[in-house]
């Protein structure tokens, strides 16, 4: 499949970080974590987005943990790391009610004020790259703990999972 070398070692952590790619999403607020993923067909999962609600994020860290079969010790690390950057994530998390009230006064305002507007792209712009650093670290993080075996379980198993949404969404179910 792959004809180069580099592409073959670089597939794990790319998939790694697509796996808690998702985590961008959230925390970028109304503008990004409800149209993420052809399976939100531009409602999205609600305001806490597909990683902010914590029955949400146990579950996709369970299952990481379960697919590359950590040890207890890993486990623990990695729940470590993960608590810690879900708390700086909820931080960056804009008040969705009070963004919307903003950009729903300046857009019925009898003249839109271009410059209150852009400001808002950017703020929320700048929070998605705050959110994208710590995702990005704490990914690393992750992967430091896991052996390259373990980190190939968790690749292999985003890729048939990716493969099966794939497929479930040609089908159009």
């Amino acid at each position: 499949m792959f004809r180069r070398p580099f592409f073959k070692f670089a597939i794990v952590p790319l998939v790694i970080v697509g796996t808690l790619g998702g985590v961008v999403a959230f925390a970028g607020g109304p503008m990004a974590a409800r149209h993420f993923g052809p399976h939100m067909m531009g409602h999205g999962p609600g305001p806490h987005g597909p990683f902010g609600h914590p029955e949400m994020r146990e579950h996709v860290v369970d299952m990481m943990i379960d697919v590359a079969d950590a040890t207890d010790e890993q486990e623990s690390e990695i729940r470590g790391i993960l608590d810690e950057v879900f708390v700086q994530l909820d931080d960056l998390r804009p008040d969705d009610e009070a963004k919307h009230a903003e950009i729903k006064a300046i857009l019925t305002a009898k003249k839109i004020d271009r410059k209150a507007l852009q400001a808002h792209r950017a703020e929320v712009i700048d929070k998605v790259e705050q959110a994208s650093g710590l995702v990005v670290d704490a990914v690393i993080d992750v992967a430091e703990v896991l052996d390259q075996e373990q980190r190939q379980k968790i690749a292999d198993h985003m890729e048939s999972r990716h493969a099966m949404m794939e497929a479930m969404f040609k089908e159009g179910k």
